[in-house]
């Protein structure tokens, strides 16, 4: 992972990992980076579309990947997850961020479909169709996220993060 990322986007990142590794995956592919970011940063769905319901998200990618026992082995990501977050730190930088956030993320795979990378994995649950079934427009997402609409950036830097649960602390000076 090449550029600075949040801690939230790390988290997602770490969550995405976990999802393929419980899911028996070898290689970490982008519907592990959909549920990374649905585990890690389920605000930015909300803020992006507040009419996604992400819990149908979350189970129609669940029913369409298999749980299997994995051994203990180093899980890498698959070319088309390395294309989303090398998408996500294109629109992070220009965007004029400084870091890459989990929106950053989103916006790389809705881009990231649209690619010919994407065309190799067909037969792989897509978030766009998921979108697109739940009444929410893609591009429209893109757009709010290039219009700096969506900031999933916490505003208090001492924010703490834990697997699952992310929750803002805020400490009164």
């Amino acid at each position: 992972m090449n550029g600075e990322y949040t801690e939230l986007a790390r988290s997602a990142v770490f969550c995405a990992r976990y999802e393929a590794h419980i899911h028996g995956a070898t290689v970490v592919r982008p519907e592990h980076v959909i549920l990374g970011l649905l585990r890690a940063d389920r605000q930015l769905f909300q803020l992006c579309a507040p009419e996604l319901n992400v819990d149908q998200i979350r189970a129609t990618l669940e029913s369409r990947l298999s749980r299997r026992r994995t051994l203990d082995r180093k899980i890498t990501f698959a070319r088309p997850t390395r294309r989303v977050l090398k998408l996500a730190q294109k629109e992070s930088e220009s965007s004029g961020h400084p870091k890459i956030g989990t929106e950053h993320i989103l916006a790389g795979l809705i881009r990231g479909e649209r690619s010919h990378t994407f065309l190799l994995f067909r037969k792989r649950p897509r978030l766009s169709n998921m979108l697109r079934e739940c009444g929410v427009d893609p591009g429209q997402i893109l757009q709010r996220i290039r219009a700096g609409q969506v900031d999933s950036r916490p505003k208090d830097e001492g924010a703490i993060a834990t697997l699952g649960f992310f929750k803002p602390i805020h400490h009164d000076l």
